[in-house]
């Protein structure tokens, strides 16, 4: 369970950070609440990428609806 919730923190700590924005977390919409565009989605994507050494593919990004999908693919990801 620790894991699960350090992987929650880092991603909403990257997201805030690429943002720069203080509203985020888990249930947060990404493109309705923050208007994330594709120059947005490469920026915390590439920051993930480093922290945890996966890989990120550009369809993936696209697909993330909400700050919770993120953290699910990286745990997936993680589990590999």
């Amino acid at each position: 369970m620790k894991a699960h919730n350090k992987i929650e923190e880092n991603v909403v700590a990257v997201i805030k950070e690429c943002l720069n924005s203080d509203e985020i977390d888990l249930n947060t919409n990404l493109r309705e609440d923050l208007n994330i565009d594709s120059v947005d989605g490469l920026c915390f994507a590439m920051e993930l990428e480093e922290i945890y050494s996966i890989s990120i593919a550009d369809e993936e990004i696209s697909g993330f609806t909400d700050v919770q999908s993120i953290v699910n693919y990286i745990e997936k990801s993680c589990q590999e």
